[in-house]
């Protein structure tokens, strides 16, 4: 069971005294691996722990076909445990519940999305996959301290880079660890 193998790992980990800096989730494969990330982070969590959570769920406004209603629900709950969450368009409009299309492609509907995902300044948010001009793509981000939201731009480049979302989230929690 898996419940019992992450009880006796934190068990262990406890009994040496380790703590955690930072916790980082990326795709889940059922609800039950994500409702145990999430009861992981609540246990081991300590004073300026980092809880980074990608919601991998979808893309280019659908769902990935392996996703259920209940994966969907459990992500949600994990993404509640996430100091910082970093969806794309797809993602946050599954956290937030609201149809795709209804994310409006503008300066004020990015701040807009950003400011609900951080469920009133709770948590900071990284929204990818966001355009304000033609030929650019960058991101929305919103920070819980301050409460300020801004944009990064960069040049986009029309072919499909794999794996680039996960990167960029394990890039962005090694800096903000560092």
């Amino acid at each position: 069971d898996m419940t019992d193998d992450l009880g006796k790992a934190m068990a262990h980990w406890e009994g040496l005294g380790l703590t955690f800096e930072a916790v980082y989730t990326g795709f889940m494969g059922n609800a039950r691996q994500m409702a145990l990330a999430s009861d992981f982070i609540r246990a081991v969590r300590t004073p300026g722990m980092l809880a980074v959570v990608d919601p991998v769920m979808g893309d280019h406004g659908k769902l990935y076909r392996t996703y259920t209603p209940e994966m969907c629900h459990a992500m949600k709950t994990l993404a509640g445990a996430a100091d910082v969450i970093v969806p794309n368009l797809t993602e946050a409009a599954l956290l937030l519940d609201v149809p795709y299309g209804s994310l409006a492609p503008t300066e004020d509907g990015f701040r807009r999305t950003t400011e609900a995902l951080s469920l009133g300044g709770r948590r900071s948010v990284v929204l990818t996959g966001v355009s304000l001009t033609e030929g650019k793509t960058g991101a929305a981000c919103v920070d819980r301290e301050s409460g300020e939201v801004s944009f990064v731009q960069t040049d986009f480049i029309s072919r499909p880079f794999h794996g680039t979302g996960d990167l960029f989230a394990s890039v962005l929690t090694g800096a903000l660890v560092q």
